[in-house]
């Protein structure tokens, strides 16, 4: 038997800006893509992915792409969680696109 061990991220992801405070606690795969976490998110919100998203981290823009829509910034496709190099605190901020 074969059992792989991957190593997850526990993230609080918050909405800014609403009363009452809206968030949920997600375990996240650290090999996972940004643009998998994108997915995990519209999930986790019962979101519908109507709109192009933008992650800032650190300053640097990762876009998750859509057809139709440009890109501005890196590829979510391309980065995985744990090239991150995240720290406990670290804010990841989603930022909607009208596309």
């Amino acid at each position: 038997m074969y059992v792989a061990i991957t190593e997850s991220n526990q993230i609080r992801a918050v909405l800014r800006a609403i009363r009452p405070l809206i968030w949920r606690r997600l375990l996240v795969r650290s090999d996972s893509t940004l643009a998998d976490f994108h997915e995990i998110l519209q999930v986790a919100f019962g979101w519908e992915d109507v709109h192009l998203n933008r992650f800032e981290i650190r300053g640097r823009g990762y876009e998750v792409y859509r057809d139709g829509g440009g890109m501005t910034g890196i590829d979510a496709e391309d980065v995985r969680l744990c090239d991150l190099n995240l720290r406990r605190f670290r804010k990841i901020v989603a930022v909607p696109m009208s596309s």
